[in-house]
């Protein structure tokens, strides 16, 4: 038994060429093996049959090791900057000193603007490569699988995938505490004592990432489950309702609300409080910037789709409109980054001013310095996040779609082209969700800071340098991402 990858076929018709069966997938085994199941008369083959049709779905293919290596790396960074910054925070609310509770507050600030992005890396390490993996589960349940065997095989394979990536993200965190530990905050280093964090914390986070893992693994099953051919056709594409809409603009206007009326300056407030009440809204807004993001590409692809004048410029805009989310995931870290980059604009501004003013005390300049240092580790965070977050999806969607790259190229496409076609893809909804990220972070800044902190040079020029590094890093990671694509080619026997 064998299946036929529908672009490659049309694209070996093209020139002229009988059509070859091609599958990632030994078919013959994996029907050989499913046969077990169902000529067995339960719902399951047992744990060795099922874990040898686990390998079969995900050994490597002809494009190599790259489909699996990619989730584990994402897991690996993901668990690593969790444990990092969780170590750091927990470091801050452990400090005995006058200016600690202040700089507690301000690492919750930090926390929340980080916590954000972090479970976006999460999120997309778990759905790296999920399309693939969709399709091979729908081929499986073609062959007769059951929906219990696939359901373990799922389950099995994002829990090791999941599980290997956290370990060794563990291993990362222990290997960066030293560097971290070099830090100066209230005056002194942090060492790298105050950064190791309690067994059980590590567990929570390690449980964490591998439930997510399973989470999104689970969510995915039900088309496949339902719908196994429309999935491995790829008939339907994601839906976005307009409800994501109406529920982001009412969220802003309670936001700037919330913040015009600062209630925090009411005396009394416990530090916790204070720290929350600065917090809540720019995790919402975060929050409804993921959930808005793919809408807001979808309606401004749909609209350039219609100027379309050129073949690279219909497909680039018809391979974002079939999944605006995997669209969203490659570029939200540069989003994220520059929502980041509106709050440490404000404190980069406000520090300045207090340093550069007359009469200022030591215990005044320590602080200050501790906010600049906060803000720029905040947003080296805010980068490396971006560029891995960037690089892993971009690699990933190649991926997902090298029948199509590898159908163009048969066609005469030249790769130069593609890479062209990608960056597109790319760069047209990048600055579409950045400046829209401007432009709501600056609208929850601005009651609490003023308009001259806004309008300060210094917070001005950390807006426009974060934002050209982020859309830098983006376009960096697209250029590496393009020798995943020459792989898959090599990979086909479509490029010397």
């Amino acid at each position: 038994m064998s299946l036929t990858t529908p672009s490659a076929t049309s694209a070996d018709a093209a020139d002229g060429a009988a059509p070859e069966p091609r599958s990632d997938v030994d078919l013959a085994a994996l029907a050989r093996d499913t046969a077990q199941v169902a000529s067995s008369g339960s719902g399951h083959g047992g744990p060795a049959l099922g874990i040898r049709l686990a390998w079969q779905l995900a050994k490597p293919s002809r494009s190599g090791l790259s489909a699996l290596l990619l989730p584990v790396v994402a897991f690996t960074i993901t668990a690593a900057l969790v444990l990092t910054v969780l170590a750091g925070v927990r470091w801050f609310w452990q400090l005995d000193t006058e200016n600690g509770p202040f700089l507690a507050m301000l690492s919750v600030l930090a926390l929340v603007l980080l916590a954000i992005p972090l479970m976006g890396l999460a999120g997309s390490a778990a759905r790296l490569s999920l399309r693939r993996r969709d399709d091979r589960l729908a081929t499986l349940r073609l062959l007769g699988g059951t929906g219990g065997l696939v359901r373990g095989i799922t389950l099995f394979e994002s829990t090791a995938l999941a599980l290997v990536g956290t370990l060794l993200g563990v291993a990362v965190y222990f290997a960066l505490i030293p560097l971290v530990g070099l830090l100066h905050f209230d005056g002194g280093p942090i060492g790298a004592g105050g950064l190791v964090l309690p067994l059980p914390w590590i567990l929570v986070v390690v449980l964490a990432v591998v439930l997510m893992a399973l989470a999104s693994a689970a969510l995915s099953l039900g088309k496949v489950l339902v719908t196994p051919l429309g999935v491995r056709t790829r008939q339907r594409a994601p839906e976005l309702s307009w409800i994501r809409v109406a529920i982001g603009a009412v969220a802003l206007i309670a936001c700037v609300i919330f913040t015009t009326l600062n209630p925090a300056s009411a005396g009394g407030t416990d530090l916790l409080m204070v720290a929350a009440i600065f917090a809540v809204p720019f995790a919402i807004m975060l929050i409804v910037l993921n959930l808005v993001g793919p809408w807001l590409i979808r309606t401004l692809t749909r609209m350039s789709l219609k100027r379309a004048k050129s073949g690279p410029q219909l497909i680039s805009a018809r391979s974002i409109l079939e999944d605006p989310k995997q669209v969203w995931r490659q570029v939200s870290g540069v989003a994220v980054t520059s929502f980041v980059a509106v709050i440490a604009g404000s404190g980069m501004a406000i520090a300045g001013s207090v340093e550069s003013g007359e009469g200022a005390s030591a215990a005044e300049m320590t602080i200050n310095q501790d906010i600049q240092t906060g803000v720029l580790l905040t947003l080296m965070i805010s980068f490396l996040l971006t560029a891995c977050s960037a690089g892993l999806t971009q690699a990933a969607a190649i991926l997902d779609r090298q029948d199509l790259w590898v159908g163009l190229h048969r066609i005469g496409m030249a790769v130069g082209t593609m890479d062209g076609i990608r960056r597109r893809q790319m760069l047209a909804p990048l600055l579409q969700v950045s400046i829209t990220a401007i432009v709501v972070a600056a609208a929850l800044t601005l009651p609490l800071v003023g308009a001259a902190i806004m309008m300060d040079p210094l917070s001005i020029g950390v807006i426009v340098v974060t934002w050209i590094i982020g859309v830098l890093l983006t376009v960096l990671a697209g250029i590496a991402a393009g020798g995943v694509l020459r792989s898959v080619l090599r990979a086909q026997n479509d490029l010397d």
